[in-house]
């Protein structure tokens, strides 16, 4: 016997026991479905910040290794422009990088105070 069913798709038993909560618990407790969703969106921007804290020390080691290579170039008697250049390029990476600090900073917390004071129900 073969079934077309998606091996994928939850079970219809576990929708019903989502249901089942879904309509017990938070329905019937608002203020429990507005814990959850602040503790959520807390989660939601610790993560933000986290992988942003991630990306920033992997740009710091790369910036590193090119800061170096910039200025040696720019000690250099033929490559002196080409130093100024590199500089003046890595320069620019930091301060893109803090700005995207500052927005990914400002987008978190904006994420983490968007359910206070609100109830769902």
């Amino acid at each position: 016997m073969t079934t077309t069913a998606d091996p994928h798709s939850e079970p219809a038993e576990s929708s019903d026991s989502f249901q089942a909560v879904n309509q017990q618990l938070l329905q019937t407790n608002p203020q429990l479905a507005a814990a959850a969703s602040r503790l959520m969106a807390n989660q939601t921007a610790a993560l933000m910040l986290e992988d942003m804290r991630c990306f920033l020390q992997g740009s710091e080691q790369v910036l590193l290794v090119a800061l170096a290579k910039a200025a040696r170039l720019a000690t250099e008697e033929t490559s002196t422009e080409q130093g100024k250049a590199a500089l003046n390029a890595v320069t620019d990476a930091l301060q893109g990088l803090t700005g995207f600090a500052r927005e990914l900073t400002a987008a978190a917390s904006a994420v983490a105070t968007a359910f206070d004071g609100k109830t769902t129900g």
